[in-house]
């Protein structure tokens, strides 16, 4: 197979279709290079027709870095960093709202490989938004101001307003909850040196 990538970009700011690659397969330095640079410049890579096991979804993601182990959703059995969002008529979405991934830790994650196994015929997107351009569209005091800012993203706090019990120790109160989701609003992701809402 040629190591070249196919990589288009799909908007001005964010995303990007990739091809001329089999992500089931182990990736050769040269296109996992490609692939790491694309992410780095698109913010959120998509990939068609893609079958992939839960086992070489993990192989794929040890890539690009340490795997985090979600402490909430449930887990593929025998690969504990692959969790399972399966919503139906009985169990929807608890995630359908703007959110950052996994703030509630010391140290998130880079990002998240989504693997869609079914598809509902119509709705079921997934949207993503730029923090990169949300941040270089604020004027420079704003700019200046978010820098300063405090943001709290709180699991503990989600899991209330939803009617939900918070079920991890460090979520059983609001202040352990939010003892490493304090941070600037803006951050400056080293590996792309952008800032970023």
């Amino acid at each position: 197979m040629n190591e070249r990538l196919k990589i288009t970009p799909l908007e001005p700011y964010i995303g990007a279709l990739v091809e001329n690659v089999e992500l089931a397969k182990p990736l050769g330095d040269g296109q996992f290079e490609q692939l790491y640079h694309a992410l780095l410049k698109h913010q959120v890579l998509f990939f068609r027709n893609q079958p992939i096991t839960p086992l070489q979804q993990r192989a794929l993601a040890g890539r690009f870095g340490d795997l985090h182990i979600h402490p909430v959703y449930p887990h593929v059995t025998d690969v504990e960093e692959i969790i399972v969002l399966d919503t139906y008529d009985d169990n929807p979405p608890d995630n359908d709202n703007w959110h950052t991934d996994v703030t509630f830790i010391d140290n998130p994650p880079l990002g998240a490989i989504l693997a869609a196994k079914t598809l509902p015929a119509t709705g079921g997107d997934t949207l993503w938004a730029s923090g990169i351009a949300a941040y270089e569209a604020l004027s420079a005091l704003p700019s200046c101001a978010a820098m300063r800012n405090i943001s709290m993203g709180s699991f503990w706090l989600a899991a209330t307003a939803r009617g939900l019990e918070p079920i991890l120790p460090i979520c059983t109160s609001p202040e352990a909850s939010a003892r490493s989701t304090l941070e600037p609003l803006s951050n400056l992701r080293q590996s792309t040196v952008h800032r970023t809402v």
